[in-house]
């Protein structure tokens, strides 16, 4: 928590205010001395320069490698008081930072509680928990405060997401919990011991759910195994836990809470007949929860739930001529940014047990962060508590099915066979809030729009249909990498969409699992040659002019490059040529090269080409279709998908013979 010279001699009394329009502000440094000051290690300069980056025309003087824009090097940065807070008796609770062009943002400043600032109250004291300020409020209180406002006043908290009342009909609690038995002792660990309960006992009890990062093997929590399972259903030893494992443990009794649920534990890990039972209901274990406890700032369970700042994400600064004047200034950042960016939101699993949860106090380095069900976007911030509580997006219930999966698609997953299972549960739940019925990843009400999933990655990135265990290959959990949906993620269907596949339904699941049907569709054989696409034309006029062996087409119609978003050319596409009426689209594989053996295209629907900001001009303007690029599997008569792509020529479809097609 060093100064640099410069820092040392910022007296925040003497700042001047903020609504002063005759002074220019304390002079700080230059933007190069700030930059400096920060690389030699003055925390009040690391946090200016974080709060310069955080400013969104920051490249206009500040580049990400190199230090400062040259015309803006000797630039002066300064200093005002920030606007007090009138909700607080006009106390001040930051600093202003003004710097070149339109820069002006604020650093918020706390009084650590009994301080010489704090005892004079003009500076606004807060909850922060720092490493220096033993008199913080403790989580499991701020936790505490939260869940019993929520349990009282709350009526929606009380419904889970598939919409039953989780409060009035107690729900039958998963087939082990682990005990959790406060000491009668002053300051000794609570007992913990693994609870078995028949499913006939009729048993129902609050519980706690905890949502963590197991680690790399050499980091593994403590497990439950066919050979420990007697040991642990007599006592787990405290020392036997890892950190997370204890804190987790500890708030439960801190709460009350009798009954925690952690996976490696109440699972036998080595039973896969176990495991498969219990993965199966694992939304709904973590649905019925009364509360969920997200470590998000652990990359393993060794690393506990309470999280300590970086000593030079904070910086003491001069009060009233005192350098210990108990005020610091500390980089702000929203709850949302803490949760989403800790290594916990990187899981697959993580993303049904935050939608799932009723209740949630999300464990980050700076600080808890609670969701509940009463606004699922809003969290309140136990370290803005001194202002009011800070107030941001967090969690918010996707619109869609697609939704979720792009979401989904993007995390990760230490083995690929469950990637369907990591998500099984909170299908189940979408499927009866929304009447809906899922299918192997998708949503059949929804199709054929949910089929017509493409790769969204960048550069070496690519889709890899490594995916084992039955998943069929018209699914997105065939494959691993991140993938997306034609229409926007606010709507389910694009305006003047039109289903052009015919009915769809699940084959027989006993003969074909995971096979779809198609009722008297169409399927015709295409070629599929290297395009040289420098835009994806949108119009069938366009495609024709193209000659596969030319040079990259560089100029196109007006308006033709509706669809094409300059952001997917690290996608190799391919032009669609059809032996009667050559081209007639174009398409991109799923696995980038390009699928062996004769390839044929199953139109799914049709949509303007248009883009979608444009109204429509009249009844016939141009149209596209959304196609899959399939080929034969095996010597049998069903389809397996390998690309997808679209049709420009409306009247390809015309005149062909429809028929029966199964998708595998």
């Amino acid at each position: 928590m060093d100064l640099c010279e410069r820092c040392q001699r910022i007296d925040l009394h003497s700042l001047p205010p903020a609504l002063d329009t005759t002074a220019d502000g304390y002079p700080l440094a230059t933007l190069s001395q700030i930059v400096q000051g920060a690389a030699s290690a003055c925390s009040f300069c690391r946090i200016v320069t974080s709060c310069l980056y955080n400013f969104a025309q920051h490249a206009e003087y500040l580049t990400e490698t190199t230090g400062p824009v040259a015309a803006h090097a000797d630039t002066v940065l300064r200093l005002r008081q920030g606007v007090p807070d009138r909700g607080d008796g006009g106390k001040l609770g930051g600093v202003q930072l003004l710097g070149p062009g339109s820069l002006k943002t604020n650093i918020p400043l706390y009084a650590k509680k009994d301080s010489p600032a704090w005892l004079d109250g003009d500076i606004l004291e807060s909850n922060l928990c720092m490493p220096l300020d033993p008199h913080g409020l403790k989580p499991s209180q701020f936790v505490k405060k939260r869940m019993d406002i929520c349990m009282s006043q709350h009526e929606q908290c009380r419904v889970s997401f598939s919409g039953h009342d989780a409060e009035r009909q107690p729900p039958v609690p998963p087939r082990r919990l682990l005990s959790v038995i406060p000491s009668k002792q002053e300051n000794p660990p609570p007992d913990i011991r693994l609870l078995e309960i028949a499913k006939a006992s009729g048993l129902a009890v609050q519980y706690a759910a905890l949502s963590h990062c197991w680690g790399p093997p050499e980091k593994r929590p403590p497990c439950t195994l066919r050979g420990n399972l007697e040991k642990h259903k007599e006592s787990i030893p405290w020392a036997a836990l890892s950190q997370t494992f204890r804190d987790a443990c500890g708030l439960c009794a801190d709460l009350g809470i009798g009954h925690l649920w952690i996976d490696s534990l109440c699972i036998i890990q080595d039973d896969a007949a176990d495991w498969e039972t219990e993965a199966a209901v694992m939304g709904l274990t973590y649905e019925q929860a009364s509360l969920v406890i997200a470590a998000s700032a652990a990359a393993d369970s060794s690393q506990g739930l309470f999280g300590v700042r970086r000593r030079n994400e904070f910086a003491q600064l001069r009060h009233k001529g005192r350098r210990d004047s108990g005020v610091y200034a500390y980089q702000s950042r929203s709850p949302k940014y803490h949760v989403d960016n800790g290594p916990l939101n990187a899981r697959a699993w993580v993303l049904q047990e935050y939608i799932l949860a009723r209740r949630a106090a999300h464990f980050t380095r700076w600080g808890v962060v609670w969701t509940c069900c009463r606004d699922p976007a809003v969290a309140v911030d136990e370290y803005d508590g001194g202002s009011g509580g800070g107030r941001s997006s967090v969690h918010q219930i996707p619109h869609t099915w697609e939704n979720v999966v792009r979401d989904y698609s993007r995390r990760g997953l230490t083995y690929k066979s469950d990637k369907l299972v990591a998500v099984r549960g909170l299908a189940a739940a979408w499927g009866e809030r929304q009447g809906k019925t899922p299918f192997c990843g998708l949503v059949l009400e929804d199709m054929p729009l949910g089929l017509a999933w493409f790769w969204s990655g960048h550069g070496g990135e690519k889709l890899v249909r490594d995916v084992v265990g039955g998943v069929p290959s018209w699914s997105w959990a065939s494959v691993t990498g991140r993938v997306d949906f034609p229409m926007r993620e606010n709507e389910e269907a694009t305006p003047g969409m039109a289903v052009v596949s015919g009915p769809i339904r699940p084959a027989d699941q006993v003969r074909c699992p995971g096979g779809l049907v198609f009722d008297g569709s169409l399927v015709k054989e295409v070629d599929a040659r290297i395009g040289p696409f420098e835009c994806l034309p949108s119009y069938i006029e366009d495609l024709r002019a193209i000659d596969p062996a030319s040079e990259p087409l560089r100029h196109l119609v007006p308006g033709s490059t509706a669809w094409c978003s300059h952001t997917n050319h690290d996608e190799q596409f391919y032009m669609l040529v059809d032996r009667q009426r050559g081209n007639i689209g174009w398409c991109a594989f799923d696995e980038k090269a390009e699928a062996a053996g004769p390839i044929s295209c199953l139109p799914l629907f049709k949509e303007s080409v248009r883009p979608w900001y444009m109204p429509p001009v009249d009844t016939a303007e141009p149209f596209c279709m959304w196609c899959l690029v399939v080929r034969r599997a095996g010597k049998g008569d069903g389809f397996e998908r390998v690309g997808w792509g679209r049709v420009l020529d409306p009247s390809w479809i015309e005149g062909g013979q429809r028929e029966e097609v199964l998708l595998i």
